[in-house]
């Protein structure tokens, strides 16, 4: 079972988002993003990925990082063909989306990436390390080490999302191992991008280092800007609704 919610409200539609979250987190957290596209034109579907929010599957948890892109391919099929799509990922979910995106799946029509995951930042020892504990022991859950203030300079934002009951503060080392494949996987392939995209990030994000993003700036398909100050949830931090009108803007001149 998914969950699934949707942000319709607004005027008549130019094209629809399918949202894909991050780590940890739910759509449920997107409430704002979406009701603000919908107001613009853009009606946003999103998904509750498997393990994560209320859809089904162990918390934190995926057997394989194709169960990923399954949600991402039957939340597009949901929202039909009526309309462009746009497939936008935030950090996990950016990661998830491009990597769709490079996929032989039906294809949306655009692509954005908020702060997306794209390449290993942590320290080296890690990755060997999440490949054996996902071989003996694919459930074992780790912490995943976030500080609130990594996520935004509103004290608020962490303060909600470390008292949201459906934000997960540890996920299973089967996750990350796959993952970190699948980061591997779209460094060697990203000149092969060839949906017009959209890459936004902050310079001061923590969590996912904006140096990652970077190599799509040279790619002619891309538009990348980079927010300085701010840090990872752009799309929380007290200026969002300027970070918001930018993609506006590049999606209704794309």
């Amino acid at each position: 079972m998914t969950f699934t919610r949707t942000w319709t409200e607004g005027p008549a539609p130019k094209a629809r988002i399918v949202l894909v979250h991050g780590l940890a987190e739910h759509v449920g957290r997107y409430d704002h993003v979406g009701k603000w596209f919908a107001s613009r034109g853009y009606p946003v579907h999103g998904t509750d990925l498997p393990g994560f929010g209320t859809s089904s599957g162990r918390l934190g948890y995926v057997e394989s990082f194709d169960d990923f892109l399954d949600s991402v391919e039957a939340s597009l099929a949901e929202v039909g063909d009526d309309l462009p799509t746009v497939l936008y990922g935030h950090s996990l979910g950016g990661l998830i989306a491009a990597t769709y995106a490079l996929s032989a799946r039906p294809q949306p029509g655009r692509l954005v990436l908020s702060s997306p995951a794209l390449a290993y930042s942590g320290p080296a020892w890690q990755k060997p390390v999440a490949a054996l504990l996902s071989r003996f022991g694919p459930t074992l859950a780790l912490p995943n080490g976030l500080k609130w203030a990594q996520l935004s300079s509103d004290p608020a934002v962490g303060e909600a999302y470390f008292a949201d009951p459906l934000v997960l503060t540890s996920t299973c080392v089967r996750l990350a191992a796959e993952s970190f494949i699948a980061m591997d996987a779209i460094g060697a392939r990203l000149a092969e991008l060839d949906l017009p995209t959209y890459v936004f990030h902050g310079s001061d994000d923590s969590v996912v280092p904006p140096q990652g993003s970077a190599p799509l700036a040279a790619l002619p398909v891309v538009t990348r800007r980079l927010w300085a100050g701010l840090r990872h949830e752009t799309h929380n931090e007290p200026n969002w609704e300027e970070v918001l009108d930018e993609v506006l803007q590049w999606l209704d001149g794309s």
